[in-house]
């Protein structure tokens, strides 16, 4: 599984987490169906209220990388920068990643993000599955170079 988190505090919505996670589109059906049940009693929540859990779908509908036309790679390239962007909107106007991004320009400035206000988060405030931890992309960035 490949995934990213995000701990946000915000006015109104209080302490919440946004997650972009990879699911292949054949389990897609079964994903979002299973995110309204056995995730949500897990977590001890409530599944009546609509609000706890959002699914939305980066990229056109059945997109494959392999099939997929220009026009929809373009699609979900900009849908993914966009979902990015939207993670990362907390984030500190000045914080770059260089082996990430290959630039030592600051990510706002990379995404064009407009930092918002976000109450601060003590401890982790975001993460990534192992595979795409940085001892993985060390490995990848090794085998390439």
């Amino acid at each position: 599984m490949t995934f990213i988190w995000v701990i946000e505090q915000a006015i109104g919505t209080g302490i919440h987490v946004h997650i972009l996670l990879h699911c292949p589109p054949q389990h897609q059906k079964e994903f979002f169906k299973k995110g309204r049940t056995s995730w949500l009693l897990k977590a001890g929540m409530s599944q009546k209220d609509k609000r706890t859990l959002h699914n939305q779908r980066v990229g056109p509908r059945g997109y494959e990388v392999g099939t997929a036309s220009k026009y929809d790679h373009g699609s979900y390239q900009r849908q993914l920068k966009g979902a990015l962007r939207y993670h990362l909107k907390a984030i500190s106007p000045d914080q770059a990643a260089p082996r990430l991004t290959g630039s030592d320009k600051p990510f706002a400035e990379l995404f064009g993000i407009e930092p918002e206000y976000s109450h601060p988060i003590y401890g982790r405030r975001a993460s990534q599955s192992q595979n795409i931890s940085k001892k993985a992309r060390d490995k990848y960035h090794a085998k390439r170079a």
